[in-house]
């Protein structure tokens, strides 16, 4: 045990939708801009980062905010920080190059 105490976590990993069809997260952080994400080109550009808490496993990560994830939760009048939601990724659409998102704001078990 170190004598020293621990008083904020400062690195955290980072989850995307990508890899995830369904996530249920607690946002417990305002979203903010990197310039981490590069392109084909190798040029870097604006990612959007939010943390949260994953619901399932309690673990604290950072999510990479697709741009509707970003334009929904700003919409938000009474503010997105501290609630809960699902967001769903629905399967590829025949003849479609994107895939339909759905967030659904929902109630924490422990509210």
């Amino acid at each position: 045990m170190s004598k020293y105490k621990r008083t904020k976590t400062l690195t955290l990993p980072i989850v995307s939708m990508a890899h995830n069809d369904e996530m249920y997260v607690k946002i417990v952080g305002p979203m903010y801009k990197v310039n981490e994400d590069e392109d084909e080109n190798g040029k870097k550009r604006p990612m959007t980062l939010v943390p949260i808490i994953d619901l399932e496993c309690g673990e604290e990560m950072l999510l990479i905010c697709h741009t509707l994830i970003s334009a929904v939760l700003k919409r938000d009048a009474k503010g997105y920080v501290g609630k809960c939601y699902e967001i769903t990724i629905e399967a590829d659409l025949p003849g479609k190059n994107y895939r339909n998102i759905k967030m659904y704001e929902i109630k924490c078990e422990a509210e």
